[in-house]
């Protein structure tokens, strides 16, 4: 099944690229014509159905107002080498996170082992 996501600007090329290469539709706030607020990041997220990608723990505080209702897919890891963030795609693909989740997951790397949580 193929998702739509926004990326923020805080995500890696690297982790973009491969869920471009998966199929998926990426909109990469890095590459906007203007900078947007976390609050217009979610409105995009909402009207066109796209599940937010972010390190930006302000993401994880907005889930809780009730006057939101977008998807998050926030990912924690350091350091953010390249090898690191192709773990971290690799997993968002092979594990299909988005399927699991009602609204967010949070990813994280630590050392070689990833953990993974979703509500």
């Amino acid at each position: 099944m193929r998702m739509k996501f926004i990326a923020d600007e805080d995500i890696a090329q690297r982790i973009i690229a491969l869920l471009h290469q998966a199929g998926h539709g990426v909109l990469d706030i890095k590459r906007a014509e203007k900078r947007f607020s976390d609050i217009e990041i979610i409105r995009l997220s909402e009207k066109g159905r796209r599940i937010i990608i972010t390190h930006d723990k302000d993401f994880l505080t907005l889930l809780s107002n009730p006057k939101f209702k977008f998807k998050l897919i926030f990912i924690k890891v350091s350091p953010p080498t390249r090898e690191n963030m192709d773990k971290i795609a690799s997993f968002i693909l092979e594990k299909k996170v988005w399927e699991r989740m009602k609204r967010s997951a949070v990813i994280k790397l630590v050392g070689d082992e990833i953990f993974a949580s979703s509500d």
